[in-house]
């Protein structure tokens, strides 16, 4: 099985999925086909979105999923 298929990370943003890429890069051996990469990198829209009801759901029953990540980043101007 690529894994891939059963390992995702969610991520906010474009940015967010470059700077991981680049931290993992350093560490650990990722190969040119994203579709070969050791870890499958989701871009969700913003952390409501990620957070919305259901979302995190639906991911969770995707089929042969193994691992699920979730990265947020802190906000300059958190709301509240």
């Amino acid at each position: 099985m690529n894994p891939s298929k059963s390992k995702h990370l969610i991520v906010e943003g474009g940015d967010d999925l470059h700077s991981v890429v680049g931290l993992m890069r350093a560490h650990v051996t990722w190969p040119q086909p994203v579709a070969e990469a050791p870890v499958w990198i989701d871009i969700g829209k913003s952390a409501e979105e990620i957070l919305e009801a259901g979302y995190l759901t639906a991911k969770i029953k995707t089929r042969d999923l193994q691992i699920l990540g979730v990265m947020l980043d802190a906000d300059v101007k958190p709301r509240g």
